[in-house]
């Protein structure tokens, strides 16, 4: 995981940002695959991006705005 310290809390986020997004994808294709029909409801994805969380040592505030901020 690259980290950037020196310029901010603002510019890590970024430079993390498609890191945290192919962790997401991973763990979310595994989780559909797991789900009968394929389908995330909340529940599934809030315990997604607490796995990614917990990996990329974020939040998953900042997980979901990444993965939503992508899609919306």
């Amino acid at each position: 995981m690259t980290k950037v310290y020196a310029i901010g809390e603002e510019m890590q986020m970024i430079v993390d940002s498609p890191e945290i997004l192919a962790t997401y994808d991973q763990h979310a294709r595994a989780a559909r695959k797991a789900t009968p029909g394929g389908v995330l409801l909340r529940p599934d994805l809030l315990g997604v991006w607490k796995r990614v969380a917990a990996i990329h040592d974020t939040t998953v505030e900042h997980v979901r705005e990444l993965v939503e901020g992508r899609h919306g």
